[in-house]
């Protein structure tokens, strides 16, 4: 199975993406995470190639708390609570212009019922989202800019499914959560369905304008 470990970045148009989002978004009163089994592809309809960025890994986990999560990313830095543009621009300003290479940022936040982790600059691997599922079920997203797009499914401990959104998934070994998610059919972006597949088998549900709220922010260890 491919796996996302390396990152390709655009940086001049991805920094204005990040770094012109609004970091004062209001919040709805009923955006508390929970999400909705049954969720359609609609509810991420403002996800696109470029938003929120043109490279990034969204991690949805259920079964460990926030400090379990960190115990195992074994973060090297608290950068404190940021929003994802200046968490970005936190990697820009060390960034080896030779080869696109810096510090690898995320952000892991509790939400609704479990922990968002949000990977800036680089990607989970199959063996950390493994390690994250063993209490539970991690469901995870991962988009370059040369639109390699991947969802992984982790559950007790391994890797369960994993496939390129672009296309029709595998029928073997298929999950019931990806029926009616179209990923492959002509016209549905490889986006919206993959994060309605994250919701349904987490119930953690992502809005827009909670992840361009702060979040706190961490380095990981290695270079993204």
């Amino acid at each position: 199975m491919r796996k996302l470990s390396v990152l390709l970045l655009s940086c001049g148009l991805t920094a204005t993406l990040w770094l012109g989002a609004s970091p004062s978004v209001a919040m709805s009163p009923d955006d508390d995470g929970w999400g909705d089994p049954d969720v359609t592809a609609a509810a991420y309809s403002w996800l696109g190639p470029d938003t929120p960025n043109d490279g990034y890994a969204i991690t949805l986990v259920r079964g460990r708390s926030v400090r379990a999560v960190l115990r195992l990313l074994a973060p090297r830095r608290d950068l404190g609570s940021r929003t994802p543009g200046d968490a970005y621009e936190f990697f820009l300003d060390r960034m080896d212009e030779q080869t696109y290479s810096g510090p690898h940022v995320v952000q892991v936040h509790a939400h609704g019922p479990g922990v968002v982790v949000f990977d800036l600059t680089g990607f989970p691997s199959d063996r950390m989202l493994s390690r994250l599922s063993r209490r539970g079920t991690v469901s995870s997203f991962g988009t370059t800019v040369e639109l390699d797009t991947y969802v992984t499914v982790a559950r007790r401990g391994r890797v369960i499914r994993q496939f390129d959104t672009n296309f029709r998934p595998p029928r073997e070994g298929a999950l019931p959560e990806e029926r009616g998610l179209g990923f492959g059919n002509r016209g549905v972006d490889p986006f919206s369905p993959a994060w309605a597949l994250n919701e349904r088998l987490t119930l953690i549900h992502v809005s827009k304008d909670w992840l361009y709220g702060q979040h706190p922010t961490y380095v990981l260890p290695g270079k993204a």
